[in-house]
């Protein structure tokens, strides 16, 4: 994340500004990001929203769009590459 603030403190003569710069890991980030999808589910299961029926319904559709977008992919003549 990338983040420039303007410093306010100074003589009012020169613009001072901080720039910071910050780097996540992604296997890091794909963690945490799943820890707290799977809470928010967690929640929203006690209050009977069927979160977890829904995530799972929605990841099928989409796996199901993909695979109709690689075979179209594969009947132009695209190269598909797939995660291991």
């Amino acid at each position: 994340m990338l983040s420039v603030k303007r410093d306010e403190e100074g003589d009012g003569r020169t613009l001072d500004y901080s720039i910071d710069l910050d780097f996540d890991l992604l296997d890091v980030k794909l963690a945490r990001d799943a820890e707290n999808e799977a809470v928010r589910r967690q929640e929203g299961d006690a209050k009977g929203w069927n979160s977890t029926a829904e995530h799972e319904a929605t990841k099928k559709k989409q796996l199901a769009v993909l695979r109709i977008l690689e075979a179209n992919a594969l009947k132009r003549g695209d190269r598909v590459l797939t995660p291991h």
